[in-house]
């Protein structure tokens, strides 16, 4: 049976675009091992060679990317209780662990960091992982947050499983959430400004459809540049972020816009194909008119609707933290 836990000293970038985090972390294992009960202090002198040659659960991280080992074997091994055997190992990383990102809700998501150990050996049948019962598996503790964009919940998660091979492997989950601010003041308010900008356009008179798709293209155009600068940010994913899901929502706003352009121009002007109609010009009016209403509510709605969702999901993790499946796995 080996007792492990983890000790966060700094996340330093969690990086969407390659699913890596880059952080500095250490494990801290211990066990009991019988051989070691009484051992004579002049036969075993509690050297790095000596260590290495006692038996061990040989635990690595299973997600490590570019890790570095921190401490040598002066500062990792430990004799702690002569009378019960017990023995300590620990070891400090630094560098990045592999960190498969759902951004559905980009960016008023939050991220689940796994840090996957098990041994390289030992199947489940000859260790048994267990959390060290002295610390709360709940409360990781976390020294400092170098991140600028997220914050850092002080729930943390922690599950058992067996792996293919028939491993047990510990899993920590540490939950960030992203300050989403940012992007609401660059990126979402500048979007409803050219939502603003689209309703203008209704208000110009039915008959000058120069002006009008001159100003429909060119807002097009403007909100096409900014989905590719808020693409250059993130990996491409089979699946629409929220801000994917706003944008592309946009883009139909827009082209109902235009299609109420070409509708009312044909009812307005003279010897046009629907001009001839009775009262086209005052049903022209009554189209624009219905539409400057009408297209205020839709961009709310779709904004709304897009965003909703996303809140939901981050409310519960705050409220709940991170829950687990009987399998083991995390959910948000």
């Amino acid at each position: 049976r080996v007792y492990v836990r983890l000790r966060v000293f700094d996340i330093k970038a969690i990086r969407a675009t390659d699913s890596a985090v880059e952080i500095d972390f250490a494990i801290y294992v211990r066990w009991y091992d019988p051989a070691l009960i009484h051992v004579s202090r002049k036969a075993f002198r509690r050297t790095v060679h000596e260590y290495e040659q006692l038996w061990s659960p040989g635990l690595e991280v299973n997600n490590g990317i570019e890790l570095r080992e921190m401490w040598d074997g002066n500062a990792s091994w430990n004799l702690k209780d002569y009378e019960t055997g017990e023995m300590k190992y620990s070891q400090r990383y630094f560098g990045f662990i592999a960190n498969q990102m759902d951004l559905r809700d980009f960016p008023f998501d939050a991220d689940a960091i796994p840090i996957t150990i098990g041994p390289k050996v030992h199947q489940a049948t000859h260790v048994v992982l267990e959390h060290d019962p002295d610390f709360p598996a709940s409360k990781t503790h976390i020294s400092a947050n170098s991140l600028l964009d997220w914050d850092l919940l002080p729930d943390t998660g922690f599950a058992l499983t067996t792996g293919r091979a028939g491993h047990a492997n510990a899993t920590f989950v540490i939950i960030a959430a992203r300050r989403y601010m940012y992007y609401v003041y660059k990126f979402l308010s500048i979007n409803v400004g050219v939502c603003a900008y689209a309703w203008a356009v209704l208000l110009i008179p039915a008959t000058d459809i120069e002006g009008r798709l001159i100003m429909i293209v060119t807002i097009f155009l403007a909100e096409v540049a900014f989905g590719l600068v808020l693409a250059e940010d993130l990996p491409r994913v089979p699946y629409l972020t929220v801000l994917d899901q706003v944008v592309i929502g946009t883009y139909v706003l827009l082209f109902l816009v235009g299609m109420e352009t070409m509708l009312v121009y044909v009812l307005s002007v003279p010897d046009r194909w629907f001009s001839l109609c009775r009262d086209g010009a005052n049903l022209a009016v009554a189209v624009d008119v219905a539409s400057v209403f009408l297209f205020p509510v839709a961009a709310i709605l779709v904004h709304a609707l897009c965003i909703r969702r996303a809140f939901k999901a981050r409310a519960s993790i705050f409220t709940s933290g991170p829950l687990r499946e009987p399998s083991g796995s995390f959910l948000l």
